[in-house]
């Protein structure tokens, strides 16, 4: 037996089966000239475009997007606007035209979400208790050497700020978008919108900081001196339980959500990325991948 030959016998089928594949008559290519231009015009300008789930581009004055025949999905994004999704059907050989004018978004401070606040509360009163630990921290090691009064009055009135600006924002999307849209686009949140307007006043009073907090016909009044950052704390505690009992009817903004805002408003005021918080599960998460990344030492 030739096991030569043997051996061979595929390698010259395929060598025949390649050149009978180049022999075949090759179809024609579809070109550019099947393309249809669809002119999109936005304001603003400048917002990315995605074609059918696919990248295009970004609008502008003389921008035109090439599209085949047929109906497309337009999805339009603009940081600060809410986002647009337009059907477009269009023809052979008609340029398409197409201009959306952008609605403005409710900006929600610090990106800061009811849904997604990490879970760090284990019993009544570990809220507080960490939003103090990481003011000390920060007051005490932070370069910047931070006015612990000036971050405790910002986080108040961030805080009562964000819990509005996700009512009005759910308000607004739940109007604008069907319900699978609106969740494909945003995401899930906690949906405040059936509860009444929420609204902070300051008014900084000789040595102290004074907040009235308003919740449809409900009003409180709650202040501190600015130098005693600990005795403001401790307002954020009331604010907590008044919050409840005049807005929050169905309680759902969480102990976990309610100082995770305040929290991220300290480290927000100090405008520096690599100060941030992590919760104790993603500390362990963290321990984990270094373990099993870095054979736990940080040192590979």
């Amino acid at each position: 037996m030739n096991f030569r030959r043997l051996f061979l016998a595929p390698g010259i089928l395929g060598l025949l089966a390649l050149f009978s594949l180049f022999s075949l008559p090759v179809p024609a290519q579809q070109g550019n000239e099947e393309l249809v231009p669809l002119r999109l015009t936005t304001n603003p300008a400048e917002a990315t475009v995605n074609i059918d789930d696919a990248y295009a581009g970004e609008t502008g004055p003389k921008q035109a997007f090439p599209v085949a025949p047929g109906p497309h999905e337009v999805v339009v994004y603009k940081e600060g606007f809410l986002v647009e999704v337009r059907s477009v059907d269009v023809r052979a050989g008609e340029p398409a035209d197409l201009s959306i004018e952008l609605a403005p978004d409710v900006a929600i401070p610090y990106g800061l979400s009811l849904a997604r606040a990490p879970k760090f509360v284990q019993s009544e009163g570990d809220g507080m208790r960490t939003l103090v630990e990481v003011l000390d921290l920060v007051t005490e090691f932070h370069v910047s050497d931070p006015d612990g009064g000036d971050l405790m009055a910002h986080a108040f009135e961030t805080v009562v700020g964000t819990l509005d600006a996700i009512r009005r924002r759910e308000s607004l999307l739940a109007a604008r978008y069907e319900p699978a849209v609106r969740e494909r686009f945003y995401g899930k949140e906690i949906d405040l919108s059936a509860y009444p307007e929420l609204g902070v006043t300051r008014a900084d009073t000789g040595p102290d900081v004074r907040f009235e907090v308003v919740a449809g016909r409900s009003r409180s009044t709650f202040s501190a001196p600015k130098t005693a950052p600990h005795r403001f704390a401790l307002e954020f505690r009331g604010l907590r339980r008044w919050i409840l009992e005049n807005w929050d009817s169905r309680a759902l903004v969480s102990e976990d959500a309610f100082y995770f805002f305040a929290i991220q408003a300290v480290l927000g005021r100090l405008d520096d990325p690599f100060t941030y918080f992590l919760s104790p599960r993603a500390v362990a998460e963290m321990k984990i991948d270094t373990t099993q990344q870095l054979g736990g030492l940080g040192m590979q």
